[in-house]
């Protein structure tokens, strides 16, 4: 007689209905939390499911198999750019402590996955947000108009998410679809001119989270 292998016990790990997390998802609910303690307490296999954050476009799940303990985190933004990360830690890092510092390692380990998604994300991104303001300094952050540069390679119509119709600058001064080469007047041609092309050139991307500053203007990726 072939002897049959037997499935692990896994924890009925008890989700609730509705957002898990207010902000990120490495600070989920109480509820939530006492969840994660209880599977952890039980000594098997779980699986929490995804649970998403109320205030931001992420979505993050926690499952312990065997003696190794994942964490994913999804991602999107307006434009409908998705991407997922993980990371894992073995479970003895969990093991006689209490519930903070179980948090601070699951949280610890949610941040590593998430910040894999964002790598993910930009790589494979279909739109690219730039934000230009006067020039204060480097710690400026001042936004007063946006460029959105196509990344695919299928050529959209127009920008994929509902929150965005057109390439291109986005305040321009007459509304055109159409007009890819509008730009805001208060910018004017020749430093619009001098913007797109070090968008295109990648000298902007380049520059690193200050920015590069053209014709007084101070240029920067933005992440949605």
């Amino acid at each position: 007689m072939t002897k049959q292998k037997q499935t692990p016990a896994i924890y009925a790990f008890n989700k609730k209905p509705g957002d898990g997390a207010h902000h990120g998802v490495d600070s989920p609910y109480d509820a939530v939390v006492d969840e994660l303690m209880r599977a952890l307490d039980s000594g098997l296999d779980f699986d929490s499911g995804w649970y998403a954050s109320k205030k931001e476009i992420e979505s993050g799940r926690v499952a312990r198999r065997g003696d190794v303990v994942w964490t994913s985190v999804s991602v999107s933004d307006d434009f409908d750019n998705e991407a997922v990360g993980e990371a894992d830690f073995p479970f003895a890092d969990l093991v006689g402590k209490d519930r903070d510092a179980r948090m601070a390692t699951i949280g610890t380990a949610l941040d590593a996955a998430r910040d894999k998604a964002r790598d993910n994300q930009r790589d494979n991104e279909v739109a690219t947000l730039y934000c230009i303001g006067r020039d204060e300094g480097a710690a400026s952050r001042r936004w007063t108009f946006t460029f959105l540069r196509d990344m695919s390679m299928f050529g959209f119509a127009a920008p994929p998410g509902d929150y965005h119709h057109r390439w291109g600058w986005q305040e321009v001064d007459t509304y055109d679809e159409d007009d890819i080469e509008a730009f805001p007047s208060e910018i004017g041609k020749e430093a619009a001119a001098k913007i797109v092309e070090a968008i295109f050139s990648g000298d902007v991307d380049g520059a690193g989270d200050d920015g590069l500053v053209v014709d007084g203007w101070r240029v920067r990726y933005a992440r949605e």
